[in-house]
């Protein structure tokens, strides 16, 4: 029995009986968790650090996220449900101000924190653990948000002090880059390293609702592409793909205090009706780390000219970014949409503009998308690839079509790449 309450079978996963007989027997300390979305990896490792603080008088813990906003929400609630689940909720206490659970009669807790500043690293710095405790467990939740690897290790420095053992947990759903630090790490050999991806397959069938599996099939069916990375975890092909450089992030998770120094945006237009659509795209560019976020977006197709009006005005209060648009050239939709009041101009365009515009996408250090607020642009930069010779290698040209996100989105970046030193080469260009 373990804790005492439940047996084994019934708290841990076949998948994850590894990882739990690893933090008893002190096999591995650093373990990258990732996979697939509803593959109980959260759970799984909020339970074998609670377990591990009923074991081990000596044990407390520090989860950690990039933003301040998304602690309470989510890792913070899932230790709560571990405790529930594990029916062990007499043995502890919880305070969300601060946030912080506290197991009862004894010196051991659970902390929590943000990292992503210097500030946020200083404020890591003052945590102590309880006396005659040390900070054995420490998890890293959704570590594929960390823009490196380098804020971790230097805050591991920090907390990995006190006692002889330590269980560090880099939980993470698989990132779409192949190139992405998580994956790069998780690949790395080392003998305290421990890698596990699972997915929603290698749990217990009855541990994902009817409704979750009807939208898992529905994926499947409709949409392979997705239920390949989303579902079954798997990293995007990176010899066809054009744009390298994705990366999967939440808009609603960066905190107030970061948002309100955004302050250079980008609003692009590409015109369609029938078959194609119309598309609008609004992003954030960070000059100084080279980055681009994408912030909202509207994609329909048979759309006139007040209808257009309408689903950009809409976009503009939903996100509160209502800078000049460039769009596409069509000289007449141009002077209808700033007739109605929109601060909106024609791209300049020019020699190779397309090429040049892409090219500079490519150079972007990050390109993150939202794929809940920006679905679209999602589907259209990570599907985007170079196209195959009748030899079957790999060209520089790529396919011409569902791109309607991607020209918005060179049209709107126009002031930034015809002002860089964006130049050609033979390979990945177009």
């Amino acid at each position: 029995m373990e804790s005492n309450r439940l047996p084994l079978t019934e708290v841990i996963a076949p998948v994850y009986r590894r990882l739990h007989l690893n933090r008893k027997n002190h096999v591995s300390t650093h373990n990258f968790i990732e996979g697939g979305r509803n593959s109980a990896k959260s759970s799984d490792v909020s339970i074998e650090v609670i377990l591990d603080m009923i074991e081990d008088p000596r044990a407390s813990a520090m989860a950690i996220r990039r933003f301040q906003k998304t602690l309470a929400s989510s890792v913070f609630n899932q230790f709560l449900w571990a405790i529930d689940f594990l029916k062990l909720s007499d043995e502890f206490t919880w305070t969300k101000s601060p946030l912080q659970i506290r197991r009862n009669g004894t010196n051991q807790t659970i902390e929590f924190a943000s990292l992503n500043s210097p500030e946020d690293y200083r404020k890591i710095k003052s945590f102590k653990p309880g006396p005659g405790t040390y900070f054995k467990d420490i998890l890293y939740e959704e570590s594929d948000e960390f823009d490196s690897y380098t804020q971790i290790e230097q805050t591991n420095l920090t907390l990995m002090r006190g006692g002889p053992f330590f269980n560090v947990y880099y939980v993470s759903n698989a990132p779409f880059n192949r190139n992405h630090w998580y994956s790069v790490k998780s690949r790395t050999k080392r003998p305290d390293y421990y890698y596990l991806h699972t997915t929603v397959y290698d749990i217990p069938k009855e541990w994902t609702t009817p409704a979750q599996w009807a939208d898992i099939e529905f994926m499947k069916e409709n949409n392979p592409e997705e239920y390949k990375h989303r579902i079954l975890g798997l990293p995007g092909n990176n010899d066809l793909k054009v744009f390298t450089n994705i990366y999967e992030y939440n808009y609603d998770n960066i905190d107030d205090d970061v948002l309100r120094r955004w302050d250079t945006f980008a609003c692009g237009l590409d015109f369609g009706y029938r078959p194609d659509p119309t598309a609008y795209v609004v992003w954030y560019y960070d000059e100084v780390h080279n980055d681009l976020y994408a912030i909202g977006e509207r994609y329909e197709i048979r759309l006139k000219t007040q209808e257009i009006y309408e689903r950009i005005t809409d976009c503009q209060e939903e996100t509160g970014i209502n800078e000049r648009i460039t769009s596409e050239i069509d000289l007449r939709i141009i002077d209808e949409l700033y007739d109605m009041g929109l601060d909106i101009e024609a791209a300049e365009k020019g020699p190779k503009s397309r090429e040049f515009g892409v090219k500079w996408l490519q150079n972007l250090d990050h390109i993150y998308i939202d794929i809940n607020k920006t679905p679209n642009i999602w589907r259209e930069f990570t599907s985007f690839e170079f196209l195959k010779d009748k030899y079957d290698n790999i060209t520089s040209k790529t396919q011409d079509g569902n791109d309607h996100t991607i020209d918005a989105t060179r049209y709107a970046c126009e002031q930034f790449w015809k002002n860089s030193h964006v130049q050609l080469s033979d390979r990945k260009i177009l």
